[in-house]
């Protein structure tokens, strides 16, 4: 029987950054998500399968303008495509700790098969007794694969963003179905 483990979004971030005017990166989060994540045992989560979903609207950067500008049709078009969405199809142990996640990544209605790497942080009791997972994920994500392709450029004709951005979350998972009671 698989074990259920879900997100403990206030503990949990979801973040990205890009290079910016290729000096610099820009870094920002999505502040409401959910997931889950079902396996064997969290030691082992080879088989294991993950499901995340994004709400694109709680994007933030620190910046409203810019945000205001990834939610138009330029980047995310959050109008018509208000989720971003991710679901594996293996997960393979690379090492002890790590393992390497394949999955379609659905993004602007455009789905893609990418690869992102977990390390596994451990299983711990939290303050309830409640059982806890934590796993730090990150990848890389071809933005103009995804239909993501705006490309401004400064006086000198380089190109404002990078192609690529990186992912990178910290989750703590809180087990399904064992009289949980997360306390913080």
């Amino acid at each position: 029987m698989l074990q259920e483990w879900i997100v403990d979004i206030g503990h949990s971030e979801i973040g990205f950054r890009i290079g910016h005017f290729s000096i610099s990166v820009i870094s920002g989060f999505f502040t409401h998500f959910n997931g889950k994540l079902r396996c064997k045992t969290p030691q082992d989560l080879i088989g294991a399968d993950i499901v995340f979903s994004l709400q694109v609207s709680s994007i933030f950067t620190k910046n409203s303008e810019r945000d205001s500008h990834l939610l138009s049709s330029d980047f995310f078009e959050a109008s018509s495509f208000d989720t971003i969405d991710f679901a594996s199809s293996d997960f393979e142990r690379l090492d002890d700790s790590h393992y390497s996640i394949n999955g379609i990544l659905k993004l602007k209605g455009q789905e893609k098969l990418i690869n992102i790497t977990a390390h596994f942080g451990g299983v711990t009791k939290g303050l309830g007794s409640e059982q806890r997972m934590g796993l730090e994920i990150s990848g890389e994500v071809e933005r103009k694969k995804f239909g993501l392709d705006w490309r401004g450029t400064d006086q000198n004709g380089n190109a404002l963003l990078s192609d690529f951005a990186h992912i990178h979350s910290h989750l703590q998972f809180v087990r399904v179905g064992q009289n949980n009671t997360p306390l913080m």
